[in-house]
């Protein structure tokens, strides 16, 4: 283990030099405006907040504003993890050397929690933002429900994801089938949904920490506890201990054997013999493109289908989200309408279907091929922007239809215009991002979703 902990420090910290190098500079500074305007933006929060007269309402703004921080956080961290163990990107490097499982899987916890320290930072400037406006209890109140629920969550993440992938060695059944539905092989049905029992997991346990932290600090009309605090604090500890045992224990013995499975799993079978139809959606667009932009979209837009099948699956759930949000908002404001469906959207575009660092990752990426063949700068910008637009047009329609729906006309067109640059902007700075940062197209990708939740987040409860 300590070996291995050397080469991941060591290649930290080479890593670390691409900072102040050329574009790297940029990004490194577009970071830093980014975390200063994120607490600027939740200080500017607080103090609405604090400016209601009644402690114990001041106290449930505050925890309602601390437990959707960390239900953003943990929408992303559930679905990234998955990322971090299954397709790290020195899997083949590591996978020739002599490592126990148990250590292999040290190691990529240790790297999953340093990607996603980042998710922190709401909750470091919430609790800061409430220490310098005079509110330490509330401050407290904070930093232990973040800290508690990033510990005990990625752990339980990681765990559960260990579980589904156990299940690659065991034989196909029905309920597999079943659980499948044709949008993974039968082998990986568990894995589709260990994500989303890890979401499930940690939401619940947000809400029981959020709830006994409140009472241990006396927030709920009743005095302080201590022994309280710190039973939850060692209890929680306790638990993330016993979750990394046991899955380092249940690695030591499948883990060798769980991710060459999965590689060979998540291999697409070759082109036209994938069970997809013969024609893609959206290939008819490229004969309103340049000549020079074809290529690159048709190829683009094939392998975005044929690797990323469930984004349909998330336009259809947007779309009926979009249609119980809207109808919920149908007595309120044309403008609240506008910006509920705005939101969704960005989130749709700017979190669940970021072309760009797919494309420049590990399962799409040629840089052999584009070094070596012929290469057309101009159509490649226009072509790759082209396809990763396909699905988010379609999400700027669903968004115009629903507000259409509840507020008219007008409304909907506002949306309509409104939408495309919400698609256009994120789509185009996420090929930027993706761009400037390659080789750690990873890291920039939770990066990048982590801003874009937050940020949507706050420019929605500023408008409210």
């Amino acid at each position: 283990m300590s070996a291995l902990l050397r080469y991941r420090l060591r290649a930290l910290s080479r890593r670390a030099a691409w900072v102040g190098r050329g574009p790297s500079a940029a990004v490194a500074l577009l970071v830093v405006l980014g975390a200063a305007a994120l607490a600027a933006g939740i200080d500017r929060g607080v103090a609405g907040d604090l400016t209601l007269t009644d402690p114990l309402a001041r106290a449930a703004a505050v925890r309602d504003r601390s437990f959707w921080y960390l239900v953003l956080a943990t929408l992303i961290f559930s679905y990234t993890t998955f990322e971090t163990f299954f397709r790290a990107p020195d899997t083949r490097f590591v996978a020739r050397l002599p490592i126990r499982g148990r250590t292999r899987w040290l190691d990529l916890a240790l790297r999953t929690v340093a990607l996603h320290l980042p998710l922190l930072l709401p909750g470091i400037a919430l609790a800061a933002s409430l220490v310098l406006r005079g509110a330490p209890i509330l401050a407290v109140h904070t930093a232990m429900t973040h800290g508690l629920v990033f510990t005990v969550g990625l752990a339980t993440c990681a765990r559960l994801h260990l579980l589904a992938g156990r299940s690659l060695l065991g034989e196909a059944t029905p309920f597999r089938h079943a659980l499948a539905g044709g949008l993974v092989a039968d082998d990986a049905a568990f894995l589709l949904y260990s994500p989303a029992a890890g979401l499930t997991a940690t939401l619940l346990a947000t809400v029981l920490l959020d709830v006994l932290v409140a009472r241990a600090l006396g927030l709920e009309s009743q005095p302080p506890s201590p022994a309280l605090a710190a039973g939850l604090t060692f209890g929680v500890l306790a638990a993330t201990a016993a979750l990394i045992r046991a899955s380092a224990r249940d690695a030591d013995r499948v883990l060798p054997f769980v991710i060459p499975r999965f590689a060979e799993l998540d291999v697409p079978p070759p082109y036209r013999e994938d069970g997809l139809p013969a024609g893609t959606p959206g290939e008819g667009l490229a004969r309103w493109l340049p000549g020079s932009a074809r290529p690159y979209f048709l190829r683009d837009l094939r392998q975005l289908r044929r690797r990323h099948r469930l984004d349909r699956v998330l336009l259809w759930l947007f779309g009926a989200w979009l249609a119980r949000a809207v109808a919920a908002d149908a007595g309120a404001s044309s403008g609240a309408g506008v910006t509920v469906s705005l939101s969704g959207l960005a989130i749709l575009t700017g979190v669940f279907l970021v072309s760009s660092f797919r494309l420049r990752g590990a399962e799409l990426a040629a840089p052999a091929l584009d070094a070596t063949l012929p290469h057309d700068r101009r159509g490649a910008l226009i072509g790759e922007l082209t396809a990763c637009l396909v699905h988010p047009a379609w999400g700027v329609l669903l968004a115009a239809a629903a507000v259409a729906w509840a507020h008219g006309l007008t409304a909907a067109l506002i949306t309509l215009g409104l939408g495309a640059l919400v698609a256009l902007g994120l789509t185009g700075l996420a090929r930027l991002a993706a761009t400037l940062t390659s080789g750690r197209v990873d890291a920039m990708a939770i990066a990048w979703r982590a801003a874009v939740v937050f940020g949507t987040a706050l420019v929605t409860w500023s408008s409210r």
